[in-house]
């Protein structure tokens, strides 16, 4: 194995069987960080991260960001903002931040709750029907405007509640309890097909290989840089 090659790692993925992630024992994410330390990356602690959350998603892949002088190439960080927000890992490769994130499922096509595909975010999918895993970046699962068109929505939905609770504020200014109840909207992005040519399955939908190819082809351009 040539150590240090993201690519090799990438394809070597398709070959691990399906494991569960509960949050309790996440053994999907285990397995993968055993197949990460196989391929010469080392795990680096989270603890150096000095960037917020949106800051990352706004700059990972700006090699001169200078929040990321601190960490060496060739490691991946663990849960880098907690166990309940994307991504799961992230690998310092090339002088850039690679978001990655594990979604395992007993269903043939993951779960995305809080926020839709990152658009240059790897994701490693395992199947319990299928045994096996597909890779994919995020920006190949939902078009640019499919995803406006949906956080326009989200958008729109706070607005809504935001402008009920201060009129509802407003027209009840003294209540008999005061607990300060109001609704907290979450996005959770779902998947649905409502006609014969839409597949949300990751497994038999046609792009899977090409979605697969591009995640290689990207880290490739990167190797071949260098």
């Amino acid at each position: 194995i040539n150590i240090y090659m993201l690519s090799n790692l990438l394809r070597q993925i398709s070959q691990v069987q399906y494991y569960s992630n509960p949050q309790k024992t996440p053994y999907h994410e285990e397995a993968l960080t055993k197949l990460f330390i196989n391929n010469g990356f080392k795990q680096f602690p989270n603890s150096y991260i000095t960037f917020s959350k949106k800051e990352f998603w706004k700059k990972h892949l700006n090699p001169n960001w200078d929040k990321h002088n601190n960490i060496p190439n060739n490691v991946f960080i663990s849960q880098p903002f907690g166990t309940q927000a994307p991504p799961d890992f992230i690998f310092k490769y090339k002088n850039i931040l690679i978001p990655f994130e594990a979604k395992s499922s007993k269903d043939t096509k993951p779960a995305y709750n809080g926020t839709l595909p990152h658009r240059y975010c790897i994701y490693a999918f395992t199947s319990k029907k299928y045994n096996k895993h597909t890779i994919f970046l995020g920006k190949d699962v939902v078009t640019q405007k499919k995803r406006e068109y949906l956080e326009n929505l989200s958008y729109k939905i706070e607005l809504l509640i935001k402008e009920a609770e201060e009129k509802y504020l407003k027209e009840n200014p003294t209540e008999e309890k005061q607990r300060g109840f109001y609704l907290y909207h979450r996005a959770k992005y779902e998947q649905k097909c409502t006609h014969i040519l839409c597949s949300n399955n990751y497994f038999t939908h046609p792009d899977k290989d090409k979605c697969e190819k591009n995640v290689i082809d990207w880290i490739e351009s990167l190797e071949n840089l260098n």
